[in-house]
């Protein structure tokens, strides 16, 4: 069996909290400043899991973010996530592949474009954007390869977790769907 016959998505369960929280908590700080977060920014966890758990329960239209899980077999090996959400308008998509052996492999690409679609469906979306950070090239070949748009780069602070930097906005809308691999 193929890596990618293995490869699936699923919408955020309960017991993923724990999952998505340590990936962050316990990457380096290099790896954690690499893709534009400052680990001092990040909530501790505690606050964080309790943020989650209050936000998987929400209907659609009144969360902030949300979540698919990458499955590879039966491990979970990633995440994307979507916030700054107007339901039936746009969100910002995130991604993460936990297992350093899974980056630069091509399944960023396969999971993405999994993923997509779950977003559009669950909160009637126009368009997604994604704003990496521009240091980071990984998630730029990822999105490009997913069916994304490069629309401009620019300086900003992107969250609550983030440095100030240069971001890469990408963008993906609706009708772009039928286009995916």
């Amino acid at each position: 069996m193929t890596e990618l016959s293995k490869l699936w998505v699923r919408p955020w369960r309960q017991e993923d909290i724990s999952s998505i929280i340590n990936y962050f908590l316990n990457a380096s700080e290099a790896y954690i400043r690499g893709m534009g977060a400052d680990p001092s920014r990040l909530p501790p966890y505690d606050k964080w899991y309790d943020s989650l758990a209050r936000e998987i329960r929400l209907e659609p239209r009144d969360q902030g973010y949300y979540y698919v899980i990458w499955m590879l077999g039966d491990r979970s090996v990633g995440h994307t996530n979507v916030n700054l959400i107007e339901y039936g308008q746009k969100a910002h998509m995130h991604l993460h592949l936990w297992e350093a052996d899974s980056r630069r492999s091509g399944l960023g690409t396969s999971f993405i474009i999994r993923s997509i679609p779950l977003f559009f469906e669950r909160f009637d979306l126009a368009y997604l954007i994604s704003e990496p950070y521009a240091d980071n090239p990984a998630p730029h070949k990822t999105l490009a390869r997913a069916g994304f748009t490069f629309v401009q780069q620019y300086n900003t602070i992107p969250g609550p977790i983030n440095f100030r930097q240069d971001v890469r906005r990408y963008r993906i809308d609706k009708s772009d769907l039928n286009d995916l691999c």
